[in-house]
């Protein structure tokens, strides 16, 4: 049986031109990585919303 890590590198490079770089692989694992954990943060109530931000930002001034 194959890993859901495997499974989702393989859908990945499916997903890329056949000339890709390994360095372009890597960037699209990153950025995949960081959406990803972006997503369980929100489902989780890690976030803060635009008006706690902009109220963070006036404080700092």
């Amino acid at each position: 049986m194959t890993s859901p890590a495997k499974e989702q590198i393989r859908e990945l490079l499916n997903e890329l031109p056949d000339d890709a770089t390994a360095f372009e692989l890597l960037d699209a694992l990153y950025i995949r990585m960081k959406v990803l954990r972006g997503l369980r943060d929100i489902r989780e109530g890690r976030y803060y919303t635009h008006d706690q931000v902009v109220e963070m930002l006036r404080l700092r001034q």
